[in-house]
This record gives C-alpha cells, sequence and structure tokens, in this order.
C-alpha cells in the first residue's frame, strides 16, 4: 500500500503508527520538506514495537506482523515533537500485552499530548499515571463510547486571525472553548 501525506508530519507520524499495527508491507510517501523535518524517532518507535521501518528519501516503509515489543516498555523522545507520543498512544487499542509508555526528552507541544490523553480516556482507554515520564495502558482495552468530542487545534485559528489584524480587519471566532487544554 502507498500512501502521499504531502508535507503533513502530523499525517505521517500518526499513519506509520497506525500501519505498524497492521500485518505486512506499507510504504508512505510525501514531499521532500517532509522528510527533511525530524522522523528518526519513527524508525525508533518501529523496532521497540517489534516492525521494521526504513526513512529513504521521500518514503517511509514499514514491515511487521503487527506490533510484537521485546519489551513491555517503550521510550519515546518527547523533545522534538509530542506526536511520536500522540501517534503510540492513538493506536494502543485491542492490544494483547500491557504496555508501558516512558518518556524522555524535554516535552515539546505538551499541551497537544494532553488533547490526545484527554480523548483516549473520553473513548474509553484506561490509562494510568505511573509518575511524571511513565503511562501505563492494560491489554486489551475496547473504545467504548459512541460519540467524541475533540478539542479543536486553537492555534490554528491564530494563523487566520493573524492575517485579519494585519490587512486591518477584525475576527470573531465562534464556538470558541471556554476552557482549554
Amino acid at each position: 500500500r502507498i500512501t502521499h501525506g504531502g508535507a503533513a508530519g502530523t499525517t505521517l507520524r500518526f499513519l506509520a503508527l497506525r500501519a505498524s499495527r497492521l500485518e505486512g508491507t506499507h510504504h508512505l510517501s510525501g514531499s521532500l520538506r517532509l522528510f527533511e523535518r525530524p522522523q528518526d524517532e519513527i524508525a525508533r518507535l518501529m523496532i521497540q514495537l517489534g516492525c521494521e521501518a526504513e526513512i529513504r528519501l521521500q518514503r517511509l516503509t514499514i514491515r511487521g506482523q503487527g506490533w510484537r515489543p521485546a519489551s513491555s516498555e517503550v521510550v519515546i523522545d518527547r523533545s522534538v515533537s509530542s506526536q511520536f507520543a500522540s501517534a503510540v498512544l492513538l493506536n494502543a487499542w485491542e492490544l494483547p500485552f500491557d504496555l508501558k509508555l516512558r518518556f524522555e526528552g524535554r516535552a515539546v507541544s505538551e499541551s497537544y499530548f494532553a488533547m490526545t490523553l484527554s480523548l483516549v480516556r473520553e473513548a474509553g482507554m484506561r490509562v494510568d499515571v505511573v509518575n511524571d515520564s511513565t503511562l501505563f495502558i492494560s491489554a486489551g482495552q475496547k473504545v467504548t463510547a459512541t460519540m467524541l468530542r475533540a478539542e479543536p487545534d486553537a492555534s490554528s485559528a491564530f494563523a487566520l486571525a493573524a492575517v485579519a489584524v494585519a490587512r486591518g480587519s477584525s475576527v470573531e471566532l465562534h464556538d470558541w472553548p471556554a476552557t482549554s487544554l
């Protein structure tokens, strides 16, 4: 399967972890700029999850039989992006084994990871906080929610507002959340 993600880093990171749950060979491609950005953490995660990953030019190739980690602990570096941790968490449903996520590095974009954690919990995943840098997800969890309300990415709205202000216009944002992670 070949999927082209353009320059979308989030798409590549989330889709790579999803593809790694499926048996077979998966090819994810994108723009040159996408692969100039830091993506090495994907390959590091794949090795820990019992898959193979090769990043070459503008393509990420994933081979595996689904997640088959050698250890129950997966170490995720969050110093470049929180998206790697979010990608693992979003794909940790119906695992046949317990999974411990241990984070290293200074966390960046922490609020986005908080949004992911909130969403999977709302969907029914029990995620236990072991300590500041470790989460535990027990085996066999299934989505129980029939409807989810995800917090919007507020940073996207500010880009549009900045354009309006730069043009001397005003902006009115509707349905803005009263609270935000």
